[in-house]
């Protein structure tokens, strides 16, 4: 399944960190690899993994791509735990804050809106996950 080999550490390296929450960062080496064709129409260029790149999943240590796959499949699954919780709670949320039920459900069309507006195009995905999750959890 996994290779136990260990991944060998590019030239120009950056922390996990850096990587995660600055997705536009390159390295020096992607910068300057040569990458083949001539980036016309009839020769287009060929973009591949660099060799040793750090953005290549491929080079992940067998820890951090099980992490990975860890972390992304409970953020599935507590989202649609949040918003199941939501709609089974509305007949409360009703009486408690004696609204109607337009209001009611603004909290889950918001919560639902959030995750699938182009919202993430200009903040990026886990920014737009965590505020939706963060005002649907306010009172």
């Amino acid at each position: 399944m996994f290779s136990q080999e260990k991944s060998i550490r590019p030239r120009h390296s950056a922390s996990h960190w850096r990587l995660v929450l600055d997705q536009g960062y390159f390295t020096p080496d992607v910068l300057q690899y040569s990458y083949p064709g001539n980036g016309s129409e009839c020769d287009p260029y060929i973009v591949d993994w660099i060799e040793n790149d750090t953005r290549n999943p491929h080079n992940l240590a067998t820890w951090k791509m099980w992490g990975i796959t860890v972390v992304t499949s409970l953020v599935t699954l507590i989202s649609a735990m949040i918003s199941s919780a939501y709609v089974g709670a509305l007949d409360q949320v009703l009486e408690a804050f004696s609204v109607g039920s337009e209001v009611a459900t603004l909290g889950i069309s918001l919560f639902v809106l959030g995750k699938k507006t182009p919202l993430h195009l200009y903040r990026g995905v886990p920014d737009v996950l965590v505020l939706c999750k963060a005002l649907l959890s306010v009172p």
